[in-house]
């Protein structure tokens, strides 16, 4: 069995308006559309996957965009901050992009991260730049971006999320996982990955936020196949953890379950990745859907929004 996790494989949002959020993550922050399908407990809803050229695990983020979702409140047991890699010294470049598509943003210094760009999304999600020479993954660049290769977006930097079971929390990070412990004040614990991506566990006394749009419904980790997933999840089970059985995403395999301050985590496999039902040119192109639904197309496809 693996003994470590190997990063991010990708994070989960609610969202509301799809044309909005399809237009702000390819033509604001320059990231592919790799997958256009739908959610597949709710058919009639999209599920938009979005991240490098190929989907690179690391680099996705995906969306249940619910149309007219009311926003959501962060609390405890959530995740309240993404932070993307960009390369050094292009922290300039995202700066004068913003501004010109009039995107409000602010400029901070953090004590570990030095200079950070915040923004938001259409929704409220929190969305930190940080400059780096050593991202934590390769990140292949789409060349259909008007991000141009030396100041794109390579793949997640880091999480941080608001824990009211702290010590529960990083221990399972720390002693299961295998996340390195790093750096710690009196309410926030920094533990590391072994690809140099980071978790942030930030205590709080709030209660439980609500869902909504702006609000991430689940962050998955990345394991390498079908047998070490399986072992991670006899080896959480015997932990007393609920686990789900595994669950088949088309374009990877899942397990879920809750850590001890509420995040609902997933460890989900690498293949069989996007290009099972597209080539890598057409990723994204067209609305693809599970075999289960691909008799109703028709219906589905009058139901969704359109994108036009």
């Amino acid at each position: 069995m693996e003994t470590k996790l190997s990063g991010i494989h990708h994070i989960t949002v609610l969202a509301s308006d799809p044309k909005r959020n399809l237009a702000f993550y390819t033509q604001v922050l320059g990231q592919r559309l790799v997958k256009r399908t739908v959610n597949f407990d709710d058919p009639f809803t999209y599920h938009f996957y979005f991240g490098d050229a190929i989907g690179t695990p690391g680099t996705l983020i995906t969306f249940f965009p619910f149309v007219n979702a009311k926003r959501g409140q962060v609390g405890s047991g959530e995740i309240s901050r993404l932070a993307y890699a960009i390369p050094a010294g292009q922290m300039g470049y995202w700066q004068d992009r913003l501004q010109t598509r009039q995107i409000p943003f602010t400029l901070n210094t953090h004590p570990l991260d030095g200079q950070v760009l915040t923004l938001r999304d259409p929704d409220g999600l929190q969305i930190d730049l940080l400059e780096t020479s050593q991202p934590p993954l390769p990140a292949i660049h789409w060349a259909e971006s008007d991000v141009p290769a030396q100041s794109a977006l390579s793949g997640f930097l880091g999480v941080s999320f608001a824990a009211n079971q702290m010590a529960h929390s990083i221990q399972l990070l720390n002693e299961t996982f295998g996340l390195a412990l790093q750096n710690e004040t009196a309410n926030t614990q920094r533990l590391t990955l072994p690809n140099g991506s980071w978790v942030e566990v930030v205590k709080t006394s709030a209660g439980r936020g609500f869902s909504g749009a702006g609000t991430v419904h689940h962050i998955a980790w990345r394991t390498a196949n079908d047998q070490t997933q399986q072992a991670w999840r006899e080896h959480l089970m015997g932990l007393g953890l609920h686990v789900t059985p595994m669950q088949d995403r088309n374009y990877f395999h899942s397990i879920y379950f809750r850590e001890p301050s509420g995040v609902l985590y997933e460890i989900a496999t690498d293949p069989p990745g996007f290009a099972i039902d597209e080539t890598p040119q057409q990723l994204g192109s067209a609305l693809q859907l599970p075999a289960r639904y691909a008799p109703y197309r028709d219906e589905i496809t009058a139901n969704l929004p359109s994108l036009d």
